[in-house]
């Protein structure tokens, strides 16, 4: 009995069936040419069609030019205040807070603030002066901040004192909160005071207030800076700043209040309508604690 190799089975079976596969390929190759024939077709015809369609969009243009221009003419025209209203009430909203101004702190441990703002409306009686003056609030500590016209600040700081001779007021600088991220974990104060300082100019350095540099999660640390209100617009409006090796991202820094006895968002403790809960309180300083690992 002859026996066969793999190699000369295999041989037997390609002499065998050539003429098969031989004519399988040459209808699969003749299918795909068929194909590729009727795609190019379609897409010449789909071209063609585009170049109708153009040529028949210039045409019309090109009959009708003076009124599609008197049309878009008109439109634009009717439109232009709509657009500029809108701009410049978007400016003034990004803006609002870029006045120029002074500021000036007074104490209120001696007396009330209504009865310091009274004594204070009473002697300010200059038409003059109550213009320069653009504001009366108090701040979180209770004191009462008066905003006034920019370089007018020591005037009407003097004349109050006059009226109220154990006042306790003090000029203070109109100051902005950024925030400063992705900087390495090499980078200190210096090097934050010299981004700015290349950026700004030494002048505007002299306005920080303080730099606390915080640790990220992302293996990168971040910095709030509390500067002057005018270089910290600039800064806003620069994005970025080169600090060390990296470009660093510029933000507002934005603070949300929140009670610590309703939990809640928006007000403090010191203003909280609701019941005070002790046992909310507890808890919450108990999770912060562990959560700290204190």
């Amino acid at each position: 009995m002859q026996s066969y190799t793999a190699e000369q089975q295999a041989e037997e079976w390609w002499n065998a069936n050539t003429p098969g596969v031989t004519e399988a390929t040459s209808e699969i190759q003749e299918t795909e040419k068929k194909r590729k024939r009727t795609a190019e077709l379609a897409l010449v015809a789909n071209v063609k069609k585009l170049q109708d369609s153009m040529d028949t969009l210039k045409k019309y243009i090109k009959d009708n030019y003076k009124t599609v221009h008197r049309d878009v003419k008109s439109w634009a025209t009717a439109t232009a205040p709509l657009i500029t209203r809108v701009n410049d009430d978007a400016k003034k909203l990004r803006y609002r807070d870029r006045e120029k101004t002074d500021a000036i702190l007074i104490r209120t441990d001696r007396e009330s603030y209504a009865d310091l703002l009274k004594k204070i409306k009473e002697g300010v009686q200059d038409s003059k002066m109550q213009q320069e003056i653009k504001s009366v609030r108090l701040n979180r500590a209770r004191d009462l901040i008066i905003t006034t016209t920019k370089g007018k600040g020591d005037v009407v700081n003097k004349h109050l004192q006059t009226v109220v001779p154990h006042m306790q007021s003090r000029n203070i600088m109109q100051t902005k909160k950024i925030h400063i991220g992705n900087m390495d974990i090499f980078v200190e104060r210096g090097d934050v005071e010299a981004a700015i300082a290349k950026a700004l100019g030494q002048e505007e350095v002299e306005s920080i207030q303080e730099i606390r540099i915080r640790p990220g999660r992302t293996g990168n640390n971040s910095a709030e800076v509390i500067i002057g209100r005018e270089a910290g617009h600039k800064l806003l409006d620069m994005g970025r700043i080169k600090i060390g090796w990296n470009n660093c991202i510029i933000r507002e820094w934005v603070e949300v209040s929140r009670c610590s006895n309703c939990m809640k968002m928006g007000h403090s403790r010191r203003d909280c309508k609701e019941e005070e809960n002790k046992e909310k309180m507890l808890s919450v300083h108990r999770e912060w604690t562990h959560s700290e690992g204190l």
